[in-house]
């Protein structure tokens, strides 16, 4: 059989909600040796991430799953910022915005996550070079765009606590100033709601 590479531990079929609503998550089967996958057409708002284990620059095992048992992060929710290298120009002022913000997402109940093709010693040497304090997960397979169907180099996804895509950000072009805006995303989503009431 095929060995897996280092980083990478299981990735689950994904579970997929009938939902009423448009949201309804369209989906294509692979082949491949991890076995038949479903396979987001795009990130589509309301659609369940996929359930899926990696591991994080500490070689840690990371779970992103609806099932609230299965969860690292249960009842939070969970912004992931995809890279395309560690320890590069872009990703490293990406970085260091999101750690300057940690505390401030940590008050909206939000954990953040970076996430890229790297192995987990070099993400381990990037986070320790720049003191990141939240996790970087190491998919060394691109399991996680593989399955949104994202090409980006640069991107960026909100789950909310149930692990429903609430918001997707396509090609960061100012990765200094990115990480400001799921904040902003989620203090209008809050207004959104009191005018509601």
């Amino acid at each position: 059989p095929t060995s897996r590479p280092p980083g990478f531990i299981r990735s689950r079929r994904l579970r997929v909600m009938i939902l009423r609503s448009k949201l309804v998550l369209p989906g294509l089967l692979l082949s491949s040796w991890l076995g038949p996958e479903l396979v987001l057409a795009e990130p589509r708002l309301g659609a369940l991430f996929p359930a899926l284990t990696l591991r994080d620059h500490h070689a840690a095992k990371v779970t992103l799953d609806p099932e609230e048992a299965e969860d690292s992060f249960p009842g939070q929710r969970v912004v992931i910022w995809w890279y395309p290298q560690a320890d590069t120009p872009g990703c490293t002022k990406e970085g260091e915005a999101f750690e300057s913000l940690h505390q401030a997402y940590r008050a909206k109940g939000v954990v953040i996550l970076g996430a890229s093709a790297d192995t987990v010693e070099d993400n381990r040497n990037f986070a320790n070079k720049f003191s990141f304090s939240y996790p970087l997960l190491c998919d060394v397979e691109k399991s996680i765009p593989t399955a949104l169907d994202v090409t980006s180099r640069r991107w960026a996804i909100m789950l909310g606590p149930d692990r429903k895509i609430e918001q997707y950000w396509p090609d960061i072009s100012d990765p200094a100033m990115f990480p400001v805006t799921p904040l902003s995303f989620l203090a209008q989503t809050e207004w959104d709601k009191h005018e509601e009431l």
